[in-house]
């Protein structure tokens, strides 16, 4: 088993009502769990979900709209959701994130290594 998949379970556990240990789970798991099914595996904005989503959610491998935003409104739309930043309701807010600014952190550097994966055909 992966490190990243343990991970992920225990983040399936905490859904459950176990807890979270937010001081050491890492950016890719949070993000396998609360991003994938939107934005994709490589953040393409393809994810299984995706389908059913309008407007589209958020590719993060556009470089352009990865240079135009700073890592404060990418926290403020994880924590707040879509809405917090007059965007789509359709993301919904992790507001236990905005509360753990270190897995937040996390989080956001992970989103910004996926700049540049090549965009899908829509």
């Amino acid at each position: 088993m992966t490190r990243c998949t343990l991970w992920i379970l225990l983040l399936i556990v905490a859904g459950c009502g176990g807890k979270i240990d937010y001081a050491t789970i890492p950016g890719s798991a949070l993000y396998q769990v609360r991003c994938v099914p939107c934005h994709g595996a490589e953040g393409r904005g393809d994810g299984p979900a995706a389908v059913a989503i309008q407007p589209k959610p958020r590719a993060f491998s556009d470089v352009a709209w990865q240079d135009s935003v700073t890592d404060q409104h990418l926290a403020k739309v994880i924590a707040g959701g879509g809405l917090a930043v007059g965007k789509s309701g359709a993301m919904p807010p992790q507001p236990d994130l905005g509360e753990h600014p270190e897995a937040l952190q996390r989080l956001i550097t992970h989103l910004r290594s996926l700049k540049a994966a090549p965009l899908p055909n829509r």
